[in-house]
């Protein structure tokens, strides 16, 4: 594990140190190389960010968000999966994720989970990068992403908006493909990596200025019942 240092931070709930007058910089966490595939979790806990290791349930860092800028997170070799949890609440800062390698098959990963907002935007830049914007009343909160594979959108919204922006492309919009009508739809493209997302309850838009949709409404996931869907294909 690799962290960067700050003056003011506090390492690990047992150390009791202060907070410290400096002020925010940006944060950075390496997760380490295992040679198995890795599962982090970030989540807001007490004012501070903590860092959390899901496979062998241990808290790897902790430090206050007052003395964070901006939150990076930065993959491995390993198949690296990054849960960013909004139990406790939204991260008041940009958080960005680079899975590194490898950037092919079911390689890095980024779910997001127990979050509920009245929008979550989708950008999609290329194969594996792109940008999250949730806003609303009570979440806000912006992800960066870069060397991803597969993405899994858990957040309760209302309305859902899907931009892409890699040129030319097919996109295919269906069910999730997991049994028991669980809610869940999931859209991939030629040009972009795949989402499985939690059905809007209002409003679902697909834009894109250059692209060929393709939408196959007996495949959608039969629980999906948002009243209003709009696809621009410019």
């Amino acid at each position: 594990m690799l962290v960067e240092t700050l003056e003011c931070r506090r390492l690990l709930a047992a150390d009791d140190g202060g907070a410290g007058t400096d002020d925010p910089a940006p944060y950075l966490f390496q997760i380490e190389e295992s040679g198995e595939p890795n599962q982090i979790r970030i989540v807001v806990e007490e004012e501070s960010l903590q860092v959390w290791d899901e496979v062998a349930q241990s808290l790897l860092d902790q430090i206050p968000l007052e003395c964070v800028s901006e939150i990076t997170v930065a993959g491995s070799l390993d198949p690296d999966e990054l849960i960013v949890d909004f139990q406790g609440g939204d991260f008041t800062v940009p958080i960005n994720y680079d899975g590194s390698d490898p950037t092919t098959g079911s390689g890095d990963s980024l779910t997001l989970i127990n979050g509920e907002t009245e929008s979550v935007t989708h950008q999609l830049q290329d194969f594996a990068s792109g940008e999250i914007i949730a806003a609303g009343t009570t979440l806000n909160q912006s992800i960066s992403y870069t060397g991803l594979e597969p993405i899994n959108d858990a957040l309760v919204a209302a309305n859902r908006l899907f931009i892409f922006l890699g040129g030319a492309e097919s996109i295919q919009f269906s069910d999730d493909a997991i049994a028991n009508n669980d809610d869940f739809n999931l859209i991939d493209s030629t040009a972009s990596e795949s989402i499985r997302f939690r059905n809007p309850t209002n409003s679902l838009l697909i834009d894109s200025a250059d692209v060929i949709v393709i939408c196959t409404v007996g495949e959608w996931d039969l629980m999906s019942s948002f009243p209003s869907m709009t696809i621009d294909a410019g």
